[in-house]
């Protein structure tokens, strides 16, 4: 998988992500939709990972590396053409998101 740091700023319970910054952008969490725990296995850390949709509606998801203290957004390594679309945001630039 693919990942890059991020910076919450924002938790709630101490645990849940609220608000965190994502190439020079604050995402604000709308909804928490899965939660699930990692072990250390073979090319693994253990860590926590939360599905989350934020204000903007986009699906993100985020892992707290515990042995690190550090966030990062996930993404999936995907084939080409694979699981991948365009869709033009609101200033008509194209972007690519994961379906």
């Amino acid at each position: 998988m693919r990942q890059e740091p991020i910076l919450i700023r924002e938790k709630r319970f101490n645990l849940l992500p609220y608000r965190f910054l994502h190439r020079g952008m604050e995402q604000r969490v709308r909804r928490v939709e899965q939660a699930w725990d990692v072990g250390v296995g073979w090319r693994q850390r253990a860590g926590h990972y939360f599905r989350v949709r934020c204000q903007d509606d986009q699906l993100y998801d985020l892992f707290h590396d515990v042995e690190l203290n550090a966030w990062f957004v996930r993404y999936p390594r995907l084939f080409f053409g694979q699981g991948l679309r365009t869709a033009a945001s609101a200033k008509g630039k194209l972007r690519w998101t994961f379906t």
